[in-house]
């Protein structure tokens, strides 16, 4: 994945925009060296594994994030093993549940939830019709 470096200072103007406070509200004005030695550790054990990963997935992902490059969500959309649900934002920065277009992070959120409880709850119906064939089918040859 590709790292980006930037400041994150749009972002934090953002939030003040938003009358949230000050920008230390929504965030530390730097990542400690340590966190991102443990985030770059943890890249690069989940990369080689992710098309093993086949539940559902949404990814939320502002184009013009200034601290997280889009290349990223891309990256994880075309390697992860199951459905993948993309959306970009283009009215957001970094901090995208309380940017801007927090609405439509919510709203695809919930609509993500719903389409895989609905999806599970129609492949258990699905199983539990075989199922009943099979003991039927059992019941009649056996």
């Amino acid at each position: 994945m590709r790292r980006r470096r930037g400041c994150g200072r749009r972002g934090r103007h953002r939030v003040d925009q938003f009358g949230l406070g000050i920008h230390a509200d929504a965030g530390l004005h730097a990542t400690p060296s340590g966190s991102l030695r443990e985030l770059w550790r943890l890249v690069d054990d989940i990369k080689p594994a992710l098309s093993t990963l086949k539940m559902p997935a949404l990814i939320l992902h502002a184009r013009e994030d200034d601290i997280s490059s889009l290349s990223n969500a891309f990256y994880l959309q075309q390697h992860l093993g199951g459905l993948v649900d993309m959306v970009v934002l283009d009215d957001s920065y970094h901090l995208v549940m309380i940017d801007r277009q927090r609405d439509i992070v919510v709203s695809r959120s919930i609509q993500f939830i719903a389409n895989v409880l609905e999806r599970d709850a129609r492949l258990k119906s699905l199983a539990q019709k075989r199922q009943e064939v099979a003991d039927r089918r059992s019941q009649r040859d056996g």
